[in-house]
């Protein structure tokens, strides 16, 4: 077979090793926002920060992320068993009624002009 045919039978993803060969950074986010449309979703991972304007909020972009769909399913598991077990390991994760993430699909209007 073909390399790329022989790629497509990895299954454990673990053995692969990483690379960053273009210095991606990492960055932190306390803020999510997803978007859809028919082909893709997106998922706008951004920093809520306090303004020295009188401790007005502000909603910072840090990442910008679009797959497919299946792909962002396959996420969404991952996510859930990842959850499941930090709290196996550290406790129940409790969420505050304040962060409540866009979840109408839409991207937010001040988001579309950083894109």
């Amino acid at each position: 077979m073909n390399g790329t045919m022989d790629a497509l039978k990895i299954t454990d993803l673990t053995a692969v090793p990483w690379t960053n060969p273009n210095d991606v950074p990492s960055v932190y986010c306390n803020n999510a926002s997803v978007a859809i449309a028919p082909w893709d979703i997106r998922i706008l991972f951004s920093e809520i920060l306090t303004t020295s304007n009188a401790g007005e909020l502000a909603i910072v972009l840090r990442a910008n992320v679009t797959m497919n769909p299946a792909h962002a399913k396959a996420l969404a598991g991952a996510l859930a068993s990842s959850v499941e077990a930090y709290e196996e390991n550290f406790g129940k994760i409790t969420v505050p009624n304040v962060a409540v993430p866009n979840t109408d699909g839409q991207i937010p209007a001040e988001a579309q002009r950083e894109l």
